[in-house]
């Protein structure tokens, strides 16, 4: 769905894949996810139960920082927007239309 609303958006697929990757991984360790549960369960038979809500904040915040990182380095909505000029410029030139 994101990919979809992404292209129609004129957002870079790449972007749009960070994106939605790095949502899904930053949600991954809460208390909530199957995956949490699971960590959660580890870490408490390791002995380092109490510390569940630190683990998921350091890799939420983590996850926020690459998609940021990301987002700006690929310019972020203006991206999306300089690659549908690229196509409608394109489009004009295989049409015969100069512009």
């Amino acid at each position: 769905m994101g990919m979809a609303v992404g292209r129609r958006a004129g957002i870079s697929p790449f972007l749009i894949a960070l994106a939605v990757a790095n949502g899904a991984n930053a949600g991954n360790l809460s208390a909530f996810s199957a995956v949490g549960i699971v960590a959660n369960t580890k870490m408490a038979e390791a002995g380092l139960g109490g510390h569940e809500i630190k683990v998921w904040a350091a890799n939420f915040a983590a996850q926020s920082l690459v998609a940021a990182a990301g987002y700006l380095a690929l310019g972020g909505y203006g991206f999306g927007e300089a690659q549908a000029r690229r196509r409608a410029a394109r489009a004009r030139v295989s049409r015969g239309g100069s512009g």
